[in-house]
């Protein structure tokens, strides 16, 4: 059980464990509390923590609405820091202004896209085309 949870304390470590849950729903496209989910009762660190270490695994827990537009070697990095943070000890954790060192490098990140782009146009009578 956490620190936070035994005595009501916020810490900076919890903090930046917060911040690896929002990594998390911004890799997944999901969100920590969802009724509708049926992983057997598993929460969202529970369940894609273990993955988060695999580039295939992790692949296959990427938001599927990103349709593959991201640099693959920028997730990992995500997936990495987002591991660290979501460490069960607190003290493995990093601090905020590490997990901003590896974020930092990462707004201009050149990476090759791991598939291919497809940009949608609306038409003036509303149709949509695949370009």
């Amino acid at each position: 059980m956490s620190h936070c949870l035994v005595t009501g304390h916020l810490t900076t470590k919890s903090d930046v464990y917060s911040y690896g849950v929002v990594l998390l729903e911004l890799l997944t496209g999901r969100r920590v509390v969802d009724k509708s989910r049926s992983n057997g009762g598993k929460s969202l660190v529970e369940w894609a923590r273990p993955l988060l270490r695999d580039q295939k695994k992790l692949y296959s827990i990427i938001d599927c609405r990103l349709e593959g537009q991201f640099p693959m070697k920028g997730a990992m990095k995500v997936a990495m820091l987002a591991f660290k943070c979501l460490s069960p000890h607190p003290n493995a954790r990093p601090t905020m202004s590490d997990v901003v060192k590896v974020l930092e490098p990462l707004q201009d990140f050149d990476d090759v896209f791991i598939g291919p782009f497809v940009y949608v146009a609306v038409s003036e009578n509303g149709n949509k085309h695949k370009i």
